[in-house]
């Protein structure tokens, strides 16, 4: 890899296996060798977090196949919108996990350190109860959030969902809201159920072919 492979024609654009000049293929093709900051790969994607996060966590899940852009996907490609998805939320879930183990043994920590500072040494050694964190059902999806930047409103030209743990940093909470510019993963998952499939539009253009030939003969 590492070279742009051969082409084929799809809606809208050009995808290939891979293209030289991309960084996110680049990302893809350097996935497990040493340096590389990739979280998660598959068969099918590869995930990582955004060097400019702009939530609690922040992470980019990316087909290893170039495609260029959500106008570039056709209902064909559900499935491996729904499973870019599902990677996000199960990183997010475990990230969010980890955070809850650590943080409370963070405090525990400090606050043992505060009261060795003020009690003798005999006291010292009292081990302290770890605090616990309840978490109610639902709370945890309410704090997850999916997306795509729309074209031409997006940073580099291959596919990538951004996935949030909220809150937003306030200052850029602002390029993924609801607009022009951004859709979900569901919008675009019941978006990709009316495309037409790659053989639907084959058909449509054997079709349009001949309607238009006729045109053409009955003007002249």
């Amino acid at each position: 890899m590492g070279q742009t492979c051969s082409k084929r024609r799809q809606r809208h654009s050009c995808r290939t296996q891979c293209v030289a000049g991309c960084i996110f293929c680049r990302i893809v093709n350097e996935s497990g060798t040493a340096g590389s900051r990739v979280l998660y790969e598959d068969e099918l994607v590869v995930a990582l977090p955004d060097h400019r996060p702009a939530a609690a966590q922040h992470l980019l899940v990316m087909p290893r196949q170039h495609i260029p852009n959500v106008t570039s996907l056709t209902a064909a490609d559900t499935q491996l919108v729904r499973h870019m998805m599902e990677v996000g939320q199960q990183l997010l879930q475990q990230q969010s996990t980890d955070q809850q183990q650590g943080q409370p043994v963070a405090a525990a920590q400090q606050q043992q350190q505060q009261q060795q500072q003020q009690t003798p040494w005999p006291a010292q050694q009292q081990a302290l109860p770890l605090p616990r964190r309840q978490q109610q059902p639902g709370q945890q999806q309410q704090r997850f959030k999916f997306g795509f930047h729309k074209p031409p409103f997006r940073s580099v030209d291959h596919l990538h969902l951004h996935c949030f743990q909220l809150p937003h940093l306030w200052y850029r909470w602002g390029q993924y809201q609801a607009g022009v510019n951004w859709i979900t993963g569901d919008q675009l998952l019941d978006e990709l159920q009316r495309r037409p499939s790659p053989k639907q539009q084959q058909l449509g253009q054997l079709l349009v072919g001949p309607m238009r030939q006729g045109t053409d003969e009955e003007a002249m």
